[in-house]
């Protein structure tokens, strides 16, 4: 009997240790890749149990999906989409890589927009109450841009991370291990003789939510409540592929008094 329970705890010190394992290996060289994403793009993760950890879980700009995409480029995504299913492939999808990035052009033209529409209205000689008005609308638009809107979009998928990684190797992206679904724009119509198909391809990033290191969870607190907390945090994909919670660090809230009436 002793001995039965000898084998189940080294059965149980094995299983534990090949996670650990795998992470420190992942973390014993220089990492693949790294990017700096803010409190828009990674929210902390609702948890009901205080004792479990902190987590960040992806917040997308848009849905992390590429449209209108032809049958040959399913091709190097293994895919094959035959018949007239909706879904292409396996129905629960199908390991990949994505690359996911921060589009800053969009976000900087949408706050350029509403500060030029805030300095209009100023030039305007509209009465006080009706300027009042507008410049608060414009003021809110502005502040649920740069407090909550995401930047965070997806690139490109593929089959070979080493070749996504030499082609988006720019500091701006970073490429994440995926689950691919694919799936047809006009289905059913493009089943049809005489239409051209074209698929949606969705991909999700794995993990869904990335551990926060302890160290790094006080910088997080009353991230989720009435109080508004604002960090940058980075994330690095080790040499085995596991993305990271390297670094997080609070930001100051911006100043508004030069765009409140």
């Amino acid at each position: 009997m002793k001995r039965g329970w000898m084998v189940l705890g080294a059965l149980v010190l094995v299983a534990s240790g090949v996670p650990l394992t795998q992470v420190a290996l992942d973390r014993g060289a220089a990492p693949r890749g790294t990017l700096a994403l803010t409190h828009r793009e990674l929210i902390v993760g609702w948890n009901g149990d205080e004792n479990s950890g902190v987590s960040l879980t992806w917040s997308w700009a848009k849905p992390p999906q590429l449209d209108s995409i032809s049958l040959a480029e399913l091709v190097p995504l293994g895919v094959t989409c035959t018949g007239h299913r909706y879904e292409c492939g396996f129905s629960g999808g199908r390991r990949g890589w994505m690359v996911v990035g921060v589009d800053t052009t969009m976000w900087d033209g949408q706050i350029a927009g509403v500060r030029h529409e805030i300095d209009s209205i100023r030039a305007s000689g509209l009465p006080d109450s009706a300027a009042g008005l507008a410049l608060r609308q414009r003021v809110d638009r502005l502040k649920q841009l740069v407090l909550y809107t995401s930047r965070l979009t997806l690139a490109a998928v593929g089959q070979d991370p080493d070749h996504l990684v030499r082609q988006w190797n720019d500091g701006k992206h970073l490429v994440l291990a995926a689950t691919i679904h694919v799936y047809r724009d006009g289905w059913p119509t493009d089943t049809l003789p005489g239409h051209t198909p074209t698929f949606r391809v969705y991909a999700e990033p794995l993990p869904s939510s990335l551990y926060v290191p302890v160290e790094f969870a006080p910088a997080l607190k009353d991230s989720v409540g009435t109080r508004l907390n604002l960090y940058d945090a980075t994330i690095a994909v080790g040499s085995r592929w596991l993305p990271r919670v390297a670094d997080v660090k609070r930001v100051a809230a911006p100043e508004w008094s030069a765009d409140v009436p």
